[in-house]
């Protein structure tokens, strides 16, 4: 999964976690209501640049529960 999908998942889960409250989910990340929706529905772009260099050098995110095993061959 590339870094800005995974970027909006997290938003979605923040969401999900407030009751689908947009206000609420927004306030709880210091965030403006609208700016916090448009990264939700993919309105208001993340930092292309930013997520592009991110896929590039191999990040990750990881979000809570899922698996923290990747396939890098080496034990935790």
């Amino acid at each position: 999964m590339k870094i800005e999908e995974s970027i909006k998942r997290l938003f979605a889960n923040v969401l999900e976690e407030y009751g689908n409250n947009k206000s609420a989910a927004a306030a709880s990340l210091e965030a403006n209501p609208v700016t916090f929706w448009g990264w939700v529905t993919g309105k208001r772009g993340l930092n292309k640049a930013l997520c592009s260099a991110i896929d590039k050098a191999g990040g990750k995110l990881l979000l809570p529960g899922e698996d923290t095993s990747f396939s890098s061959g080496q034990d935790s």
